[in-house]
């Protein structure tokens, strides 16, 4: 055959010759031609030969060239008659290339012929099936293209006949074909061509769904690479693909793993993973497809095989320190599968551990990376890591740590991850079940004495039979430097061996046995120099055991060898040290330093366990915070931590089982399951099965709980709550309840009180959501009314009244005379008196409320009762007991609002069902102005039952009413009532009355305000602050001009009414009680208080405040002045962090643009440099758009001059560069920023400089002799003259000018005031007690009189004799203050 058939670059090239034994195409036939052509084709395919495709070629060749064979079907049926030619060839070639000569030009044309069709008929095909139809077309559908759509284009079955083409390419490639080529070498353009037919199929994405045809590309593959040297080529195409198809990532990685796992050839892979370390950084930043696509491949291979990557993985390591960060993140997972899979056997060798050790340390490091995503990828890693218990004990500690520092990151996920790290680290710890470090300390103090203990026994360091070294070992550690001491030697006595052949020099004492003692005993001391020394000299002695042993040579080289050698034959002639005196002791020494051993693992375990409980310890507080974030995930995940570390048991796991029962309250429904099936897991189910718990065990773990979380009224609340819900989802069971009644009663042995008690309380808990366990078992409660426990322990009585309210809407109103209401009043009456009856008060609240809800006529049980009471405490001889009174008191408060409560509510809702019954029947078929009658009907109703509270209930004769002055005289002669129980008692029996009517509200508010500012009891001011917020909102314009007042107790010493006033200011702000005024900069002063959780609330104020509209908007000013005020204000440091909580949350531009400009015209609005600096502190938490930095450098003059100074200097720069980062993307405000920056900087400069030269000049000046001092002391002494009244007006002006700037409570005291001359009687007994409080003399309330009217410029005195509250002059509203007041006396 006279020609060649070669592999075209493009099909058109095979219609000219490009060499001159070419094949060439003789004829592409036309169309119409084209059917018989194919059709012969058939024909001879029956009996194919070896010039078959050769002779019918050019037909297949114009199917191909041929643009409308596509529509007529001939692209299919020539499809046929390619895959029979690659069969039948297989054949032809499978029982041709046994001989032994085979090469043979026509076969081998004929095989290329046939691989080149089938190439190229594959690749059109393969573009036939994914090519749209013109429907999908103008239905605007995607070209990609699947199985269904590819039979739409084509009747075959494209994705089965395509797996077959390549299975036969496959089979062809696997012959021994290159030994139709001479040398025996495949053409390489053949072998592109097939490959490149493999990897045009791979960049259909629709393949990775077909098993078959991936499968079968990546045999081909792997044949190509295993039999035709395809290898670089194949990696160089498939770094190609990886950057141009994101999809070919995972196809390539498990190709690569198929090469390399099943025909053992890593090369390809490895020379890939060095083709993807050539790509610069700047590219895969720049083509972002190509680095993910880069990252996915380098993990699918990392997950695949883990062992092809090792060797090459040096290459892929400076990705680690280059963006993008998405090939951190790959090379990341690479470093985890490698330790994972590679590194973790315990016989690995030590290069492998210390290449473990390096990867974990960059494990680590990453999790600090600068990229957020990043992190959670470190985190991740260690994660899988710790799961799949790879991660050595050695670092648990240290990723330990890594997680709790990624705790309170600054991105959510990073957060997620690493409280999921937490988790897995807490469950796989290999320190134990328990992670307690209560008992640990003393345990490993223990363990170290005895180490201690063993280290000093006798023995202990004698050396093993190990430890002894023989002469051999001993020669060749001293080689080195025995080598160096016989060439200095030579080197400096040239002509030794003369001065050795002479006679020798020693002592006459020495002989050739001493001679090699001390040779011996030379080298062992290290000192060669002088043993070569003695050797050479020796040598004249004769004796062969020291003499020299002659060479051929007499180089260098030789002669240093020459006394090395004498030198090692005398070392090693010495005997080896004997052990046979070690003998005895040796098993004694053995035995000590295995126990040694062991006890120093045991430190070990301890120190490590110890440090690993103390970091979860300090974890606990972090966790608790995460609680509390409006991320749900950080909730959720926080939820998980806790379940975690109070499974293990870790040291105040309880305060987080605190902090999270408080979220069953929020409205998240992910958040409160997540709380709900967290008590679930830990006390209802167990662990092991998940089943319920044996009812004794859920008993005893509710009780744990109720008495862990029954200290405090929110955790009790809640508490009850999670009770209530776990009854109505029946995870309480029935036989759970039953138990719990019987340890009320004390039925099962070993009860205790406490117990008993806290059964009962949870019996209440479980009523609220099931009233049947209740009132279903009401006789065994009124048992325990009448019985004795409850007349030793009123706990229990309370107890049972607050089971019985939580089922009053079960069971209907009780007779007056029920036995519940007499048991109550019985105990009550007959306890007021017993002073070890610390609970008195809460079961008498707890019993007054219970006879206004389930009892008839509960005004009348009351009126008997306080009758009752009043007899008791007055039948005592001598003075009322304080106890007794406060006792008092608080009865008759809560009976007030205990009436106030039953009018509105039940009554008044009586009154509103009655009427609606009678005009039922009378509204027949008329129903116009039905709802504007009803409301009118409500209105009316509403009034009645008001004019009954306010004008009867206090009206002369009423029994209430009598009681009213007996409050306030305690409260006016605080001196002679100093007791503080009974001063908090009253301060919130007056306020439960002040509800009652506008008029009593009104007459004794100054008394109210005045015990709020002057009680130095915390306990009263809490009582009084609680008390005016319910007034707030009963009576709103009443309190209105006393709201600064209210305030001003955001400032009082104590912590908790600081924190009591914050939490009543809040709630009446975001209920619109309050109006959002300046004043709510004493809130803004709480962001820097002492307290940590009135901190947080103010914060939380604040955030809650922003979600409504424009209202932080709307005052920030005003706080920023008031703040920044130097006499009212706060410190800079301070002002800086409030600030930086309250800019947080403005971030919509409008309002940024409108307070940058406000700010700016108040530079020139102001003169105290500090209050400039403040000003730009505030600009610099803004944010800021194009418009504003524009608005900015128009008003750059506001504050130009202001840039002297360094703080504000910084705070523009801090601006310059936050916008830099916000707005980098616009061209234009990087113009304005230039300009502004460059303004700003040339501003500061010439300020410096101005100042500067200014200082210079001055210090300059010639100093002359003034008579400044002297006329300024002159005029002092003239004033000094002058009337003292201006210096007095002046004072009094600038105090009460600073009064009214701050809205503080001015304290005013009268004038001359007398002091009482008459004698106050001793407290009489209280039955005289209310008669007396008409006869009480005006010296008894002097303090109570107004202060006279004085002149402006009139200073006031204050009399030492004041010593009573003055509730008048003292407690004017802060609105009303500089008016005149009229004296009120009773």
């Amino acid at each position: 055959m006279d020609f060649e058939f070669s592999i075209p670059i493009k099909l058109a090239d095979l219609q000219s010759r490009q060499a001159l034994n070419d094949y060439v195409v003789a004829e592409v036939f036309p169309s119409r031609l084209l059917p018989n052509k194919l059709a012969d084709l058939k024909t001879a395919l029956r009996n194919f030969q070896r010039n078959t495709v050769i002779t019918h070629f050019d037909s297949l060749y114009s199917i191909l060239c041929d643009k409308t064979c596509r529509t007529n079907g001939l692209h299919e049926a020539a499809w046929v008659c390619v895959i029979k030619c690659m069969e039948s060839m297989h054949f032809l070639l499978r029982n041709a290339l046994e001989g032994n000569d085979m090469r043979d030009a026509q076969l081998r044309n004929s095989l290329t012929m046939c691989l080149y069709l089938g190439a190229e008929f594959v690749e059109l095909m393969e573009t036939e099936a994914n090519k749209p139809t013109t429907d999908q077309i103008v239905a605007g559908k995607k070209k990609g293209r699947s199985k269904s759509k590819a039979q739409d284009s084509l009747s075959m079955d494209w994705e089965r006949e395509r797996s077959r083409a390549v299975k036969c390419m496959t089979k062809l490639m696997n012959l021994p074909i290159q030994r139709l080529w001479d040398p025996p070498m495949v053409e390489q353009a053949l072998v592109n061509c097939v490959g490149n037919c493999c990897f045009k199929l791979l960049q259909n994405p629709a393949i990775s769904k077909h098993k078959d045809s991936k499968d079968e590309c990546f045999q081909l593959l792997a044949s190509l690479i295993k039999r035709h040297k395809y290898s670089l080529t194949a990696a160089i195409q498939a770094m190609e693909n990886l950057k141009l198809f994101e999809h070919m990532a995972p196809l390539m990685a498990e190709g690569m793993a198929v090469v390399a796992r099943e025909f053992s050839f890593p090369k390809t892979a490895q020379d890939l993973l060095r083709e993807i370390s050539s790509l610069s950084a700047e590219y895969l930043q720049r083509d972002s497809a190509a680095s993910r696509s880069c990252s996915t491949f380098l993990t699918e291979l990392a997950e695949m095989v883990p062992d092809v990557i090792l060797p090459v993985v040096s290459v892929l390591l400076p990705f680690l320190e280059s963006d993008p960060h998405t090939m951190r993140n790959a090379m990341l997972v690479v470093l985890g599968k490698l330790i994972m899979n590679l590194l973790t056997s315990d016989d690995l060798s030590e290069n492998k551990k210390n290449l473990r050790e390096e990867f974990l340390d960059t494990l680590c490091e990453h999790v600090h990376d600068v990229n957020g995503f990043v992190r959670c990828k470190a985190l991740q890693v260690l994660l899988n890591l710790v799961e799949a218990r790879t991660l050595p004990i050695s670092h648990h500690v240290t990723v330990t740590a890594l997680a709790q520092g990624r705790l309170m990151d600054k991105l959510a996920n990073v957060r997620k991850n690493a409280m999921q790290l937490l988790i897995v680290l807490i469950s796989h710890n290999p320190y134990g079940a328990t992670l307690s470090d209560k008992d640990l300390d003393s345990d490993l103090e223990r363990e170290r004495a005895k180490l201690a203990e063993l280290r000093e026994t006798p023995g202990s360091k004698t050396l093993p039979e190990s430890a002894v070294i023989s002469p051999g070992e001993n020669w060749e550690a001293m080689l080195p430097e025995t080598k160096k001491a016989v060439e200095d030697y030579i080197t400096d006595n040239p002509d030794w061996e003369d001065a050795a052949n002479e006679e020798s020099s020693l002592d006459e004492s020495l002989n050739a046995d001493s001679v090699v003692e001390k040779l011996i005993a030379l080298l062992t001391e290290c000192k060669p120099s002088n043993a070569v020394v003695l050797l050479v000299k020796a040598q004249g002695l004769g004796s062969d055991a020291i003499s020299l042993r002659p060479l051929d040579d007499d180089s260098s080289n030789d002669q240093v060898e020459r006394i090395l050698g004498t030198l090692k034959s005398i070392f090693l002639s010495q005997k080896t040290p004997e052990v046979s005196d070690m003998d005895e002791d040796r098993p004694v020494c053995s035995q000590l330093k295995e126990k040694i051993g062991e006890q120093e693992i045991v430190v070990k375990y301890l120190e490590e366990t110890l440090k690993f409980c103390r970091l979860l310890q300090d974890t606990t507080p972090l966790i608790c915070k995460l609680l509390c974030s409006k991320t749900p995930s950080d909730v959720v995940e926080s939820i998980q931590v806790v379940i975690s570390i109070t499974q293990f048991g870790v040291t105040d796991a309880i305060h987080g089982l605190a902090a999270m029962l408080k979220l069953v309250w929020v409205q998240e429904n992910s958040i409160k399951n997540a709380v709900v099936q967290a008590f679930r897991q830990l006390y209802l189910y167990s662990d092991d099965t998940g089943e319920s718990r044996e009812p004794s065990r859920v008993v005893a773990s509710l009780i744990a709980l109720s008495k862990t979380f029954g200290g405090l009224f929110g955790q009790q609340t809640a508490w009850e709550e999670l009770v209530a819900e776990f009854v109505r989802s029946d995870d309480i069971s029935s036989e759970v309840l039953q138990l719990l009644w019987h340890t009320f009663t004390m039925k099962i042995s070993n009860t205790s009180q406490a117990d008993s008690k806290i059964a009962l309380k949870l019996i209440a808990m479980a009523s609220r959501a099931k009233s049947a366990v209740v009132s279903s078992n009401l006789d065994i409660l009124l048992q325990e009314i009448k019985g004795e426990r409850a007349r030793g322990d009123l706990q229990i009585a309370q107890d049972v009244c607050v089971a019985l309210l939580s089922v009053k809407k079960s069971i209907p109103r009780l007779d007056k005379d029920h036995e519940f209401v007499s048991g109550f009043v019985k105990l009550l009456v007959e306890s007021v008196t017993e002073m070890e009856q610390a609970t008195w008060v809460p079961l008498m609240e707890q019993a007054v409320k219970f006879m206004y809800i389930l009892t008839e006529a509960p005004d009348i049980t009351c009126r008997d009762l306080i009758k009752q009471v009043y007899s008791k405490v007055v039948d005592l001889e001598g003075p009322p007991n304080y106890t007794h009174l406060m006792r008092f008191v608080a009865l008759v408060g809560q009976v007030a609002l205990g009436q106030l409560v039953y009018l509105e509510g039940d009554v008044l809702q009586d009154l509103k069902q009655k009427r609606q019954n009678k005009n039922k029947d009378q509204s027949g078929n008329n129903t116009t102005g039905g709802d504007e009658l009803g409301q009118t009907s409500d209105d009316m109703e509403t009034e009645v039952v008001l004019k009954v509270i306010e004008r009867e209930l206090l009206a002369e004769g009423n029994l209430l009413s009598a009681l009213l002055p007996l409050l306030v005289h305690i409260l006016t002669n605080r001196s002679k009532f100093d007791d503080t129980g009974l001063q908090a008692a009253t301060t919130l029996s007056l306020g439960k009355y002040m509800l009652l009517s506008p008029a009593v509200c009104r007459d004794n508010l100054r008394l109210y305000f005045t015990v709020l500012e002057k009680s130095e009891s915390t306990e009263v001011k809490i009582n009084a602050i609680v008390a005016l917020s319910d007034m707030v909102f009963r009576y709103p314009n009443e309190l209105e001009p006393w709201t600064p007042n209210l305030y001003a107790r955001l400032r009082d010493d104590s912590p908790t009414v600081r924190k009591g006033t914050l939490m009543i200011m809040t709630r009446l702000i975001l209920n619109d009680m309050v109006k959002v005024k300046g004043q709510i900069s004493e809130i803004a002063v709480c962001l820097v208080d002492t307290g940590d959780s009135t901190k947080e609330m103010a914060a939380q104020f604040f955030a809650e405040l922003a979600t409504k509209g424009n209202a932080l908007y709307n005052v920030i000013l005003d706080i920023v002045s008031r703040l920044s005020d130097p006499e009212v204000g706060v410190d800079e440091e301070k002002f800086q962090v409030v600030c930086c909580e309250l800019f947080r949350h403005i971030a919509a531009d409008k309002q940024c643009e409108s307070l940058m400009e406000r700010f700016l015209l108040r530079f020139r609005a102001t003169t105290d440099e500090r209050q400039w600096r403040d000003i730009s502190f505030c600009l610099s938490r803004l944010s800021y758009t194009e418009k504003s930095l524009k608005k900015m450098l128009d008003r750059f003059s506001c504050f130009a001059d202001k840039l002297v100074d360094d703080a504000i200097y910084t705070n523009f720069m801090t601006i310059m560069e936050k916008s830099t980062q916000r707005l980098k993307l616009k061209p234009g405000a990087k113009e304005i920023i230039t300009e502004l920056t460059a303004k700003i900087d040339v501003a500061h400069n010439r300020g410096v400089e101005d100042a500067e030269a200014m200082e210079t000049a001055t210090e300059n000046l010639p100093k002359k002799p003034s008579t400044k001092g002297q006329n300024r002391k002159k005029r002092r002494t003239r004033r000094g003259n002058a009337s003292s009244d201006e210096d007095d007006y002046a004072s009094d002006t600038s105090t009460c000018s600073r009064m009214s700037t701050t809205s503080s409570v001015s304290v005013t005291q009268r004038t001359g005031a007398r002091r009482s001359t008459r004698k106050v009687a001793p407290m009489n007994p209280l039955e005289n007690l209310l008669h007396q409080l008409e006869e009480e003399s005006d010296e008894d309330q002097e303090n109570f009189t107004p202060a006279p009217k004085t002149k402006v410029g009139k200073k006031l005195a204050l009399s030492s004799s004041d010593e009573e509250i003055s509730a008048e002059a003292v407690l004017t509203p802060a609105a009303f203050r500089g008016r005149s007041t009229r004296s009120r006396r009773k």
